[in-house]
C-alpha cells in the first residue's frame, strides 16, 4: 500500500519495516518566462523605425541639414540605441566580448573598403592636389566601377541590382560565418547577436558615407528626414536581416531542435545567406516599386520571425547553461557604447578633414 505523506510525516515512518512507504509527489516545473524587456525591446525597435519614418510627415522633410553635425550625431546615437535594443532582445549569452569585437572590426574594415571603392569618384575631390598617385588610383577605380555597373538591358539591370546586395551580404556575414566555422560562435544565440551587430556596423558606415559624400553631392537638397532614415531605419534593418541569417545557420542544421551535437553545415550556411539576400533584395525592390512606406512594411514583416527565433535561441542557450544576460548595463552594453563613441569620433574626424579640403 502506498500512502502520500508530507515531508514532515515521512520522517516518522520506518521504511525498513515494509509497513508503509512514502511516494513523493511529483513537483510541477514552472515554465521559465522570458524577461519583460525581451518583448518590450522588440516593440521599441519597431517604434524607433516607425517614429523615424513619420518624420517625413513633418517639416523636416523640407529642412536643409547641417550635415557636418547631423552625420556624427546620427552615427553615434543610432548605433547606441539600436545596439542596446538588440542586446535586450537577443540577450548576452555566452558570447565573448573579444568575439564580438573581432566580428564588428572585420565588418568595419570590409565595409570601409567597399564604400571607398564605390565612392571613389566622390573621394577624388577630397584628395589634396599634390597626391597625384592617389588621385589617379581613385579615378581609375571610379572608371572601372562605372564600367562594371553599366547595363544595357533589363536583365543586366536585374542582375546588377541583385548582385550589389549580394556583395553587401557577403561583407556582413563573412565575419559571422568565419567565427562559426572556427568555433568561436557555438549556438544560434551568439550567431544572432553577432549578426545583428555586424549588420548594424555595416549600416552605420554606409550611412556615414552617404551623409558625407553622396547626399551633399546631389544637385537638389537632401532633407534632414532622409539622413535620419538612413541612420535610424536602414542601419537597424541591416541588423535584423543578419540576426535572422545568423540564427538560421544553426536552426537549419538541426542545432536549434533536438540534435544538439550536430554542428552547422555548409548547406545551412548557404541557405541562411540566401535568406539574407532575399530579405535585402525584396526590401529594396518593394521600396523602388511602391515607395518609401515599404520600409515600415518590411520591418514589420521581419519583427515576428526575429522575436520567435530569438525566443527559441534564448531558451536553448538557457537550457545549455548560458546566463540570460539581459540586464541593461553589462560588459557588452559598455562595449557597444564604446563603439558608438568611436563612430561619433570617426565621423567628426572625417568631417574635419572634409572641411579642410573644402576650405
Amino acid at each position: 500500500m502506498s500512502i502520500d505523506l508530507t515531508p514532515e510525516q515521512s520522517r516518522n515512518v520506518d521504511n525498513a519495516s515494509g509497513v508503509l512507504s512514502y511516494t513523493p509527489r511529483p513537483r510541477h516545473r514552472h515554465r521559465a518566462h522570458l524577461p519583460t524587456h525581451f518583448f518590450v525591446a522588440t516593440l521599441m525597435l519597431y517604434g524607433l523605425v516607425l517614429g523615424t519614418f513619420l518624420l517625413n510627415l513633418t517639416k523636416l522633410r523640407h529642412a536643409e541639414p547641417n550635415w557636418r553635425t547631423l552625420v556624427p550625431f546620427g552615427a553615434g546615437v543610432s548605433f547606441y540605441v539600436a545596439s542596446t535594443l538588440f542586446l535586450l532582445i537577443l540577450g548576452r549569452g555566452q558570447i565573448s566580448r573579444w568575439t564580438v569585437l573581432l566580428c564588428t572590426t572585420m565588418t568595419l574594415v570590409l565595409t570601409t573598403l567597399l564604400c571607398m571603392v564605390l565612392r571613389a569618384g566622390l573621394l577624388v575631390d577630397q584628395v589634396p592636389a599634390g597626391a597625384s598617385a592617389l588621385r589617379g588610383l581613385l579615378i581609375h577605380m571610379d572608371q572601372a566601377i562605372k564600367s562594371a555597373l553599366a547595363a544595357e538591358s533589363w536583365i543586366g539591370e536585374a542582375v546588377l541590382f541583385a548582385g550589389k546586395y549580394t556583395v553587401e551580404e557577403v561583407i556582413k556575414l563573412t565575419p559571422v560565418f568565419f567565427l562559426i566555422a572556427t568555433g568561436r560562435i557555438r549556438n544560434a544565440h551568439g550567431a544572432m547577436l553577432c549578426g545583428a551587430l555586424s549588420g548594424l556596423t555595416f549600416g552605420a558606415v554606409e550611412a556615414i558615407s552617404f551623409g558625407y559624400l553622396v547626399y551633399p553631392a546631389t544637385p537638389e537638397i537632401t532633407p534632414v528626414s532622409t539622413y535620419l532614415t538612413r541612420f535610424f531605419i536602414m542601419s537597424p534593418l541591416h541588423g535584423i536581416w543578419d540576426a535572422l541569417a545568423g540564427g538560421l545557420v544553426f536552426f537549419l542544421s538541426g542545432r536549434g531542435r533536438a540534435n544538439t551535437q550536430r554542428g552547422p553545415t555548409i548547406g545551412s550556411a548557404a541557405a541562411a545567406f540566401s535568406c539574407a539576400v532575399v530579405f535585402h533584395v525584396t526590401h529594396n525592390a518593394f521600396q523602388a516599386r511602391f515607395g518609401a512606406f515599404m520600409q515600415i512594411v518590411t520591418v514589420f514583416m521581419l519583427l515576428a520571425p526575429l522575436y520567435h527565433m530569438a525566443k527559441a535561441a534564448r531558451k536553448r542557450a538557457a537550457a545549455e547553461g548560458s546566463p540570460d544576460g539581459g540586464q541593461l548595463v553589462g560588459d557588452l552594453h559598455l562595449f557597444t557604447f564604446s563603439l558608438a563613441i568611436a563612430f561619433l569620433a570617426m565621423s567628426l574626424l572625417f568631417s574635419w578633414v572634409l572641411g579642410i579640403q573644402r576650405a
